[in-house]
């Protein structure tokens, strides 16, 4: 990457608190021996500590200027709620591993933290927090890294970085609960927002991601013994010249798990060229073992009013772990330019449903391929299949026996 610095440029609105708490006491870096232009991490690690330390609440101030800032770790638990405001530039380390870490600031076990300012920040079991008013510029890697985290918020947040910065996600997610991110804009050459194994209850709300690959749940099911993801909501939000919209990745032939849970809604996709993906087949380097099916059972996804343009025919692309669509008590709902290949049961099942259409919808499976039904309809009213190719060679291409769009893919039974 050179030498070049990486700049976190930090735009504040004015902040007014009311409250009918005391008055933080406040830490200003300046009078710890920080001087604009140089570098100010023993300042503030300095200010931070006795900051920590103060009874009632802190507040740790960098005020205006540029400042260069090293590695640096901010360790809790305080004695009360803690504000790190940085009111306008701090400039990273040149060479993104001259330390021997993969993150700039790193929050841990805080309690009642917010943070107004910053960038390429990691927030390890931080509870009952928020980042707002924050933009991080050109991060060396993750803009920002959460992990075991509960009840933090990230609202008014903006990342900028190059559309071909590889491995610069805006906000990554792992083994969290309750996270909220909303009215944010998210620039970046990676995912927008990704979400890893043990998150839950996030949501996303209102916030606009440009270039990379925007929103995705996963990779799942590389690592042994990853906990669930469940309660996953993206709404009001607008993709942009992305190469994918919305995605869920699990690998295929390793290790299990679960995704449950998980609805996007009322999304505005702008020149996109996969606008939703599930793809149960993820391996990006070709190390994988194709002949088995990933064992990350996927259930309970909805796609709710997704609209605008795609750069490719295909809008819809999902390849479950050789299994099937599910459509339970599904109403008022549209399936359209989807492609189910090389299922091993009913490529489709609809249970319950009424008012809901199939157009240009493709099956292909393999001539020899058993009980593997295009689509399958079940105590359902109201269903409209058109302009669509069901090819299942032994079986029927569609099964008739004597809104949310609820859409899962289950792995199937292991003898």
């Amino acid at each position: 990457m050179g030498s070049k610095a990486h700049v976190c440029t930090v735009y504040l609105l004015l902040l007014f608190a009311f409250t009918s708490e005391a008055l933080p006491n406040t830490f200003d870096v300046t009078k710890y021996g920080a001087k604009a232009g140089s570098d100010i991490t023993k300042a503030l690690l300095s200010a931070s500590k006795e900051g920590c330390a103060a009874a009632g609440s802190g507040k740790v101030v960098v005020p205006k200027g540029k400042y260069f800032l090293g590695v640096v770790d901010l360790i809790g638990p305080c004695k009360g709620a803690m504000h790190l405001q940085v009111e306008r530039t701090l400039v990273a380390p040149a060479k993104a591993g001259q330390h021997g870490k993969n993150s700039w600031v790193t929050l841990r076990y805080l309690d009642r933290l917010t943070v107004s300012g910053g960038g390429n920040l990691r927030f390890d079991f931080v509870t009952n927090s928020i980042v707002e008013d924050v933009t991080s510029s050109d991060s060396k890697q993750f803009h920002v890294n959460v992990l075991g985290s509960k009840n933090l918020t990230f609202q008014r947040f903006s990342v900028k970085a190059p559309g071909h910065s590889l491995h610069t996600d805006g906000i990554h997610i792992g083994r969290s609960e309750g996270i909220n991110i909303i009215n944010s804009n998210i620039v970046t050459g990676d995912d927008c927002i990704s979400i890893g194994q043990g998150s839950k209850q996030v949501r996303i709300t209102n916030v606009r991601c440009g270039h990379g690959h925007v929103i995705s749940v996963g990779s799942l099911g590389k690592y042994e013994k990853e906990e669930p993801v469940s309660g996953i909501y993206v709404k009001n939000c607008t993709i942009y010249d992305t190469d994918n919209g919305v995605i869920i990745k699990t690998w295929p032939a390793l290790y299990g798990g679960i995704a449950s849970n998980i609805h996007f809604e009322d999304i505005v996709m702008q020149n996109v060229s996969n606008p939703i993906i599930i793809d149960q087949m993820y391996c990006p380097w070709n190390l994988c073992s194709w002949k088995k099916p990933s064992k990350v059972q996927i259930s309970n996804v909805s796609f709710k009013n997704i609209q605008g343009s795609s750069r490719t025919p295909t809008a819809v692309q999902i390849t479950c772990s050789s299994s099937n669509l599910r459509f339970d008590f599904v109403t008022n709902s549209i399936v359209e330019d989807v492609t189910s290949i090389d299922s091993n049961q009913f490529h489709v099942n609809v249970l319950g449903s009424k008012n809901l259409t199939f157009q240009r919808f493709s099956v292909k499976a393999p001539g020899h391929s058993l009980n593997t039904d295009g689509i399958h309809i079940g105590r359902s009213e109201g269903i409209n299949i058109i302009h669509s190719n069901c090819n299942t060679r032994l079986d029927s291409g569609i099964g008739i026996p004597t809104v949310r769009w609820n859409l899962g893919c289950r792995r199937p039974l292991e003898g």
